[in-house]
């Protein structure tokens, strides 16, 4: 009894030291004493729809999972239609939203805590393999530290809560090595809580990453087909299947809201269209999973990671798949055992060839499925596109590699007679950790956040200013429109990165974040790239009071945007200190007060600018005439072109009066007038003609907003 209770004490110390060991990493990587956790670590991409969401699961709840009534303005935002499934995820960060009241502050502890809960589990996991601590501790702080866990960092939370890999591993290998009894494993009945845990764990592997379920699912499906062609009994499809049952039981509890909402609302097929090519990009290639990690301290180690990664194709976020120094080891081993159990002729069996088998052909099936062009490239064509960055099935290569170096080191240590023998292999161990660690780890330098913190300064004082200035649950326009989600970058704006605006405020409703396919309301009303009478008139009409400009989405940088509501609309804006952002309150613009025709608007400073004097009745006559294409209309107009020498030739040559149509009848600039100035030259078009077909054309009546 005292030695049960020393080995039980003794094998939570190691789990202890395991977690304790990771964390410590982590934090030190992170130069954790340096940083201020209220700052963001990043403000586009992936990093802001992270913040989006925690943001959303703050607010709503973790129905903020699934809708979020502050985006996609003037609509609610449909979250649920979304393909962000990871019920764990969600789960966790609501738990931590409700004890850490700042949203970045809950994005560093949900991935600082990533580390303990990969440890935590992967010590659990190799339970199973051996009794020694040291080794599983070891192999446990190995897979909390990979280098996937790094490379995914804080922009890919999900991918980052990836504990559900040896939950996985540890069904598969119930389902391949247990013989069950009813619904559990015969050795089970003994002690009821280990079902209620085989089951628990089953569901929790459900509920996790989409991707994580997957290949978990496929591996207790191996498992199963394994044991069936082993064991020949059809009963195995019956008891031995109840785990994946429970896990498939996990997936669908995860697309209930989804499918409910499909089912009141009617199902979304536009909300997520990925090019079926994709698969490919984004495939799982093996060179990846053993070259060195792109950030490998040692610098020859790094410079053949960057070589290859220069000069092949699709090196995309695959570029995370590195299986790290210690994995890689065990990666080798589990080929060289299969090909080995290939060629071999005697039919050894026992538990160290049976969890070999299992492991190795695992490996194996998620390459086969996963390596370009693989079998998950006709899964992708013909059944879903939802599964298509296949290269994140590497972490469970790195977990099942592991487990082979944990089997391996277990089977040495049986052979290591003498304390002498045992204290250098346990040094050796340590050796090769330690060389992995300072390899593989990176550290972040000092003053990393320095440029975030100035960021973040910047985005509080425009965001607060602009929050202070309108009422609460106003509504703010966003511009250039951006779908949501994964619409990939308009000019020098990122993906996501409108969501900077809901992530900073707290009493405001915006206009992005609409799901694509689902609330469009707010795409309807984009029209003239935002830059019209007519587009400030229908966001008005609609609600919203203000417009909020991102520059960098605009390829002259914002100019013409900027110059319409400055300097033609007469406002003045709200702008950031590096002038990327700008914000202009409509609050005060009184659209219905503008003239009925928006063109009248036009026609005054048009007599304005050819020193006409004309009273109101007779702009407003003429403005009449523009909507209605008038062609008396267009014939005075014409006459008071004439009087800037708009027809005469000798001031003014065919080129620059075609720039005169562009600047003063549409208002911008033409880089390319040859076309209309060619028509004019050889007599196809009069002057008089091409004016009149300047007042007619879309363009024109877009820009001076007659409807």
């Amino acid at each position: 009894m005292v030695n049960q209770r020393a080995l039980k004490g003794k094998n939570l110390a190691g789990l202890l030291v395991a977690v304790l060991i990771s964390l410590g990493v982590i934090l030190c990587s992170m130069r954790i004493w340096e940083m201020d956790l209220n700052v963001p670590p990043g403000f586009t991409n992936d990093y802001a729809l992270g913040a989006m969401l925690t943001k959303s699961i703050k607010q709503n709840g973790i129905m903020g999972l699934w809708r979020c009534e502050t985006i996609g303005a003037p609509e609610l935002s449909a979250l649920a239609d979304t393909p962000f499934l990871d019920l764990n995820y969600g789960l966790t960060m609501f738990a931590i939203t409700r004890l850490v009241p700042n949203g970045n502050v809950a994005c560093y502890v949900m991935y600082i805590l990533g580390y303990a809960l990969a440890a935590l589990f992967m010590y659990l996991l190799l339970n199973r393999f051996t009794d020694r601590v040291l080794i599983k501790s070891f192999f446990s702080v190995a897979f909390a530290i990979t280098p996937y866990h790094f490379l995914r960092g804080l922009e890919h939370l999900t991918l980052s809560h990836y504990f559900s890999a040896p939950v996985a591993v540890y069904l598969m290998l119930v389902i391949y090595g247990e013989d069950f009894s009813g619904v559990a494993p015969e050795r089970y009945l003994r002690a009821k809580w280990k079902i209620a845990v085989l089951y628990a764990s089953a569901l929790l592997l459900g509920l996790s990453n989409i991707y994580y379920a997957f290949f978990g699912l496929m591996g207790m499906s191996l498992a199963l087909i394994g044991k069936l062609v082993r064991q020949k009994k059809l009963s195995c499809l019956i008891r031995e299947a109840l785990p994946i049952y429970a896990a498939l039981a996990g997936v669908v509890i995860g697309l209930v809201p989804k499918l409910y909402y499909s089912w009141r609302h009617g199902f979304n097929a536009g909300a997520v269209v990925r090019p079926l090519v994709s698969v490919e990009i984004f495939a799982l290639k093996i060179v990846q999973l053993l070259l060195p990690s792109s950030n490998n301290r040692i610098g020859f180690l790094a410079d053949l990671n960057r070589q290859y990664s220069q000069n092949a194709t699709n090196v995309n976020e695959n570029a995370c798949a590195t299986l790290g120094l210690i994995a890689t080891v065990g990666f080798i081993i589990a080929c060289a055992w299969l090909i080995g159990r290939l060629f071999r002729r005697d039919e050894r069996k026992g538990a160290l060839d049976d969890r070999m088998s299992i492991i190795s052909l695992s490996i194996l099936t998620i390459l086969l499925y996963s390596m370009p062009g693989g079998f998950g490239t006709f899964v992708n064509y013909f059944v879903t596109q939802e599964l298509r960055c296949l290269n994140r099935a590497s972490i469970y290569i790195v977990c099942l590699s592991l487990c082979t170096c944990c089997l391996f080191s277990d089977y040495l240590a049986e052979r290591l007679k003498s304390a002498g023998q045992r204290r250098l292999g346990a040094a050796a161990l340590l050796l090769a950790g330690a060389f992995a660690l300072y390899s593989e780890v990176p550290v972040n330098p000092s003053g990393l956040q320095d440029w975030a913190k100035a960021e973040d300064r910047v985005f509080r004082a425009f965001f607060a200013e602009m929050e202070a200035a309108l009422p609460e649950d106003s509504m703010i326009y966003q511009l250039p429109f951006m779908t949501f989600p994964e619409n990939g970058p308009v000019n020098g704006m990122a993906d996501y990165e409108p969501a900077l605006g809901y992530v900073y405020t707290d009493h405001l409703r915006w206009s992005y974040g609409g799901m694509k396919g689902r609330n469009d309301a707010a795409q309807a009303l984009y029209i003239d790239e935002g830059m019209s009478r007519r587009f400030v008139k229908h966001i008005v009409e609609a609600g919203f009071a203000g417009v909020y400009i991102d520059v960098k989405g605009y390829a002259d940088n914002g100019e013409a945007v900027i110059a319409f509501y400055s300097d033609e609309l007469g406002l003045t804006p709200l702008a950031t200190a590096d002038g990327w952002l700008y914000f202009y309150n409509l609050s005060d613009v009184d659209v219905a007060a503008w003239d009925a025709d928006a063109g009248a608007h036009f026609v005054s400073a048009f007599a304005a600018r050819c020193g006409v004097d004309a009273d109101v009745e007779k702009v407003d006559a003429l403005a009449a005439g523009l909507v209605n294409r008038d062609e008396d209309t267009l014939d005075e107009l014409w006459a008071w072109a004439l009087k800037l020498g708009a027809d005469d030739a000798e001031t003014m040559d065919n080129r620059d009066f075609v720039l005169f149509l562009y600047n003063d009848l549409i208002g911008r600039d033409e880089p390319n007038p040859e076309h209309w100035a060619g028509q004019i030259d050889d007599g196809s078009l009069t002057r008089r003609q091409a004016f009149g077909i300047f007042l007619t054309c879309d363009e024109f009546r877009m820009t001076r907003g007659i409807d």
